[in-house]
C-alpha cells in the first residue's frame, strides 16, 4: 500500500543532537545523530547506525529546554541521510514541536 500525504507541512532547519534506541529488535540498538531540519511531523537527520525505510526507533530530542520522546518510522534514507516521520504524536507533544519550529529563522520548502 502506498502512503499518500494530503498534508503539507512547513520544514525547518535546526541542528541538535539527537538519540534513541532501535524497537522491535532481539537486542536493544542505541543511537545517536543530529537532526537537521523538522516539521510538525517529523524530521530530518544524520544517525550513527544504518537503518531500512518502516524500522521504528524511540526517539528523544531536547527542543529548547523541552525533552521530547516519541516513536518515529523511518519514511527514506539517502547517502546517510534519514527523513523520520512521527508516529502517535500526542496533541501535547506536537504543540511543543510547533512553537520551537515556530522560533526557527530559516523555513525550507513544503514537505
Amino acid at each position: 500500500m502506498i502512503r499518500q500525504r494530503t498534508a503539507r507541512r512547513s520544514r525547518y532547519l535546526t541542528d541538535m543532537q539527537i538519540s534513541g534506541i532501535v524497537l522491535l529488535t532481539r537486542h536493544p540498538v542505541r543511537l545517536s545523530g543530529r537532526c537537521t531540519s523538522i516539521s510538525e511531523t517529523g524530521l530530518g537527520c544524520y544517525l550513527s547506525v544504518s537503518l531500512s525505510p518502516g524500522e521504528l526507533i524511540r526517539l528523544d530530542l531536547r527542543l529548547a529546554d523541552t525533552p521530547i520522546q516519541t516513536v518515529a518510522e523511518i519514511r527514506y534514507e539517502s547517502d546517510g541521510h534519514y527523513g523520520l516521520e512521527f508516529i502517535g504524536l500526542r496533541w501535547e507533544k506536537r504543540d511543543t514541536i510547533i512553537r520551537y519550529c515556530r522560533r526557527l529563522p530559516i523555513k525550507l520548502e513544503e514537505e
